[in-house]
């Protein structure tokens, strides 16, 4: 197995060496047969390589796994934004793993992926030790038994020469049903990747433990079916991490090719989420925060910023930006897009929120040129301090709120 970390918008080519592993024409050829898959959202094809967009995660391609992480400078060391994106995705419930080993997680040698492969089969072990559920389930087959409903046209069709036999119908009580179908579809597909030792060792030994089941194909829209009663709530996590395995998979469909998966975020939408359940713990009798409110634009369009803050008789407007800047100069479509904002919601202030990342300091709220004598409206750029102590800043808000009313 080789694992290669890169950043976000990082472009790398064939032969190329990051940090001793070699990105090969052969793995350029197995991600641009998949290109298609995704519309080109998480990666470019270019001369000879390819170039990431800004979804982070980490996708495999038979033996070569690739993080792409949160893009920083230069001089920050990759394990700290690995782990402060493991913490951001936790943070935010967008993971869908509630218990990720912290243990696990010291091992730099295990993927992000790994992590999630691992975490499953455990998901699954505990299951089995628990015992799946059964269910009954409608049956048909051709048997010496005559239980059930005869089906007259099948039993002559088949059983001319097999007196002694009966094609019938009954309810049998099995574990045949969607719920450990889904489960075993999701041990088949981490059966097709190239997986360490040790993770393979544990997946061969869940699936010789695993009870025989009818198994069938699945799909996304098989999650949809499932309603999860008491009797079934423990299967929860593993079911999440098995709709994420079934819906990010592209299997080798042709030969030649390499299978791929896929667990990748928008970090756009990331920040965002970190941002808005930072600034929800400070909600209280005089701090509202709300999400992502629109207001009519132009032609049935609309606008929507990120939140809007009431902080006692102020109104705030808060963007986030994942952008990193090098100087405290917003572009002029930011700095426009806040504009509007303040009109339309009749904000007096719009603080832009980027991460901070180079030594920059905060710009006050700075007044936009009134046409006449009209009110004033505010614009004010603040720099978030996602990473404390090489992790995830989960105290953010204080600092954010101080910017807002200091």
């Amino acid at each position: 197995m080789r694992l290669l970390q890169v950043h976000e918008y990082q472009h790398i080519r064939i032969g190329e060496t990051i940090r001793g592993v070699v990105f090969t024409e052969k793995d350029c050829n197995a991600l641009a047969a998949y290109w298609q898959a995704h519309q080109g959202r998480y990666y470019k094809l270019q001369h000879r390589g390819i170039r990431f967009s800004h979804y982070v995660g980490a996708l495999q391609v038979g033996d070569l796994t690739i993080e792409i992480l949160p893009k920083a400078d230069k001089n920050s060391p990759l394990p700290v934004w690995r782990d402060a994106l493991l913490d951001m995705l936790r943070y935010c419930k967008i993971l869908k793993i509630h218990t990720l080993d912290t243990a696990n997680l010291q091992h730099k040698n295990n993927s992000i992926l790994e992590l999630y492969y691992e975490r499953y089969l455990d998901a699954v072990d505990a299951l089995l030790r628990q015992g799946l559920q059964k269910d009954y389930q409608l049956v048909t087959a051709n048997s010496t038994s005559a239980k059930g409903q005869i089906q007259f046209h099948q039993h002559i069709q088949k059983n001319r020469l097999h007196q002694e036999r009966f094609y019938t119908r009954f309810q049998a009580y099995n574990h045949s049903n969607l719920l450990n179908q889904i489960l075993w579809a999701a041990l088949e597909i981490l059966n097709q990747l190239p997986l360490s030792l040790r993770l393979t060792e544990k997946l061969k030994a869940i699936q010789a433990h695993f009870p025989k089941i009818a198994p069938r194909a699945i799909d996304i829209k098989d999650f949809a079916r499932l309603r999860l009663h008491r009797r079934a709530a423990h299967y929860k996590e593993a079911l999440d991490i098995a709709e994420l395995l079934i819906g990010r998979f592209r299997p080798d469909i042709r030969s030649g090719m390499r299978s791929l998966i896929a667990v990748l975020f928008d970090m756009n939408v990331l920040f965002e989420e970190y941002v808005f359940r930072q600034l929800q713990q400070l909600q209280n009798d005089t701090i509202q925060v709300f999400r992502q409110q629109s207001k009519s634009f132009w032609n049935r369009r609309s606008i929507r910023p990120d939140m809007v803050l009431q902080i006692g008789e102020e109104r705030v407007v808060l963007d986030t930006k994942w952008k990193i800047l090098e100087r405290v100069q917003p572009s002029m479509q930011d700095v426009q897009q806040a504009f509007v904002y303040s009109q339309y919601f009749n904000a007096q202030k719009v603080a832009l929120i980027y991460p901070k990342v180079n030594p920059l300091k905060d710009l006050p709220p700075t007044v936009f040129q009134p046409f006449s004598d009209e009110k004033k409206y505010f614009c004010q750029v603040h720099f978030a301090d996602i990473i404390q102590n090489e992790r995830l800043n989960i105290q953010v808000n204080q600092s954010i709120l101080n910017a807002l009313t200091g």
